[in-house]
């Protein structure tokens, strides 16, 4: 992400710290942000290659985060699993991309069907 690229690892490159205290830092600086927007009452699913990482994840529930990791599967596979959802909702001619998701004004059928 650019912000990472941009705002953190080019300021922190200049302290000349090692790996390990960058990993370390960067996973307090992270976990400490969501502390301050996730309320310890609210349940949060977490997926992506950061739930693998256990002392990521232990940090995060040290914060008082409610983690909530789903199959291993779902965390590896979770784009291929929405983008046929999509197509599963474009096939039955139901709204594939939703207002309250994308920002727009209203729900929409997104994609197109070939069929041979």
């Amino acid at each position: 992400n650019n912000w990472v690229k941009n705002y953190w690892i080019d300021r922190i490159s200049e302290y000349g710290l090692s790996a390990a205290d960058v990993m370390r830092t960067y996973i307090e600086f992270v976990s400490e942000n969501i502390s301050q927007i996730v309320a310890p009452t609210k349940k949060v699913l977490w997926s992506g290659g950061g739930v693998h990482n256990d002392f990521f994840m232990e940090t995060i529930k040290s914060k008082r985060i409610y983690a909530s990791v789903p199959d291993s599967m779902i965390i590896d596979f979770k784009e291929a699993i929405l983008i046929a959802y999509a197509g599963y909702l474009r096939m039955n001619r139901k709204a594939n991309f939703v207002a309250s998701a994308t920002g727009a004004s209203r729900d929409t059928i997104g994609g197109a069907v070939y069929l041979p």
